[in-house]
């Protein structure tokens, strides 16, 4: 079988969509993404969104949404949980979609719903726009070999904006998750503008942004989730990306981290043979942390455990909601 790869940022001509997991070995899935449709527009740019998530499970309190930026119409999805009248502000999380794929895809597969509901907190996916040398999709991550003159920082600057002006937004917990390049994208966000994003999680994304000119003003939390198999951003690195570990120990140094990293084990819960290990610094300035996930077996895949439909060792919305939720701008909250 024919298997084409496409490495962001390099313009490579290489295809795959990274943002489509991948099953684990000797298991069969289904494709990942939703189903759903709109209703007509409101006033506000809006209007309902409903169907099923790549689960089965409805969509919810979800809306599609449009917003001007840079003379260019961007879109995003927006989940608002039920919450009692004259509740405290709600916490954000900017979740980006890969390579040639969708924030309606991203909705569908990441599983943030059921925890943006019981947690309560605002899940915003938005949608990158048309890399003009290859036709797909894409976020403008940075780096040296990056291809794309899209305004993507400022794209999230004026979603963030607008979401403070139309929704009651808790400003010092705003988080940017992402897959591949997505995640590139939040690692962007991480260097570019600490000021308002309080931690970030990368799924199989690296770091594209040069280490040297990372400029992030404070501490930052950050999350990686890799499966050591990964051929498209590789664990090891490659002359496109840097290594997984080299980017942890970029932002434990960052960060302030002292003392050795504290290493568990990830547990086979599946039964196939393959399980992983977690790396974390805990002692960081600000009461940070810098967390790895590596799961072995596992190639360029969002990490799902959901009954009748893929069995990881971890559940990547899970894992990444109680890290995140931990923090805000001003580091441990307590």
């Amino acid at each position: 079988m024919l298997v084409y790869v496409y490495c962001w940022p390099v313009a490579v001509a290489h295809r795959v969509n990274l943002d489509k997991p991948q099953a684990p070995r000797g298991r069969q899935t289904a494709q990942a993404g939703s189903t759903g449709s709109t209703n007509e527009a409101s006033d506000n740019g809006c209007s309902a969104f409903s169907g099923l998530n790549a689960f089965g499970q409805s969509i919810v309190n979800t809306q599609f949404c449009t917003l001007a930026h840079a003379d260019t119409e961007r879109e995003y999805f927006i989940h608002v949980p039920d919450v009692e009248p004259d509740s405290t502000p709600l916490p954000v999380v900017l979740s980006f979609h890969g390579y040639t794929s969708t924030a309606e895809t991203n909705l569908g597969y990441t599983g943030l719903q059921p925890y943006a509901e019981s947690e309560k907190f605002i899940a915003v996916y938005p949608q990158g726009t048309v890399l003009a040398s290859t036709g797909e999709t894409h976020w403008n991550s940075g780096g040296t070999d990056n291809k794309s003159g899209a305004d993507d920082l400022g794209f999230v600057e004026t979603l963030l904006d607008h979401l403070e002006e139309t929704h009651d937004i808790d400003t010092d917990r705003i988080y940017a998750i992402g897959m591949s390049n997505g995640g590139m994208m939040s690692y962007l966000l991480a260097c570019r503008l600490s000021q308002r994003i309080a931690a970030i999680t990368s799924v199989t994304g690296s770091m594209t942004v040069d280490s040297a000119t990372c400029t992030a003003s404070r501490p930052i939390p950050v999350m990686q989730i890799h499966g050591v198999e990964d051929r498209v951003v590789p664990f090891t690195g490659s002359s496109d990306f840097p290594s997984i570990p080299a980017t942890i120990e970029f932002w434990a140094e960052s960060n302030g981290c002292v003392g050795d990293a504290e290493e568990t084990a990830i547990t086979d819960i599946t039964g196939d043979g393959y399980g992983g290990s977690r790396t974390q610094y805990l002692d960081c300035s600000q009461g940070t942390e810098v967390d790895l996930i590596a799961l072995d077996g596992v190639g360029h895949d969002w990490p799902i455990s959901v009954d009748g439909f893929r069995a990881h060792d971890i559940h990547a919305a899970d894992q990444i909601w109680q890290f995140l939720k931990k923090f805000s701008l001003y580091g441990k909250i307590e």
